[in-house]
């Protein structure tokens, strides 16, 4: 923190960045600890106004876990707001490295595989699909626009990766 003429305190760009890189690390670890943290089916309490159908949690020790913790990381890289995608993935990098010098997750190093979304709703799902179909990843960080979130959203809960994601029904109809 620097202070200005008036006294003012100001963060600096190296307080700001420390300060996102332990957000993301956190987001990260948040990710995949609650991924990996199971698949037991258990009743859950809603408001009358949402549906879910079921929640479920599987917990998985250490040796379980694969060799090496892939999170996909699916931002726009490109386009209009690339520029800003681009840091967002600094960002991840950063975290991610924090983590593996610390010995990973588990003793597991985190591997980012970044795909470029382009804030386009099909461009996302398309890096969404490479990113599970074709990389493996169970974890993925992303997008960065509501309608890439959607779209991703409805790949993400049909099939065989329902699985893998928290499975509930807007409040809002679409």
């Amino acid at each position: 923190m620097t202070s200005d003429e008036g006294g003012k305190s100001q963060t600096t760009r190296r307080d700001f960045l420390k300060i996102l890189s332990a957000g993301i690390a956190g987001l990260i670890v948040g990710g995949v600890g609650g991924f990996y943290t199971g698949w037991s089916s258990k009743p859950v309490s809603v408001p009358p106004t949402s549906t879910i159908t079921k929640e479920f949690t599987k917990t998985v020790t250490a040796a379980a876990l694969p060799s090496e913790i892939k999170i996909g990381v699916l931002l726009p890289l490109s386009g209009d707001i690339g520029p800003i995608g681009a840091k967002m993935l600094n960002g991840a990098k950063l975290a991610a490295g924090q983590i593996n010098d610390r010995g990973g997750i588990a003793g597991r190093p985190v591997r980012l595989i970044p795909e470029d979304a382009v804030a386009q709703s099909e461009k996302a799902s398309d890096a969404a699909k490479k990113l599970v179909e074709v990389s493996g990843v169970q974890v993925m960080i992303g997008p960065a626009t509501s309608p890439e979130v959607l779209t991703v959203a409805d790949y993400l809960n049909q099939g065989s990766r329902r699985s893998r994601c928290l499975r509930r029904q807007s409040r809002y109809p679409r």
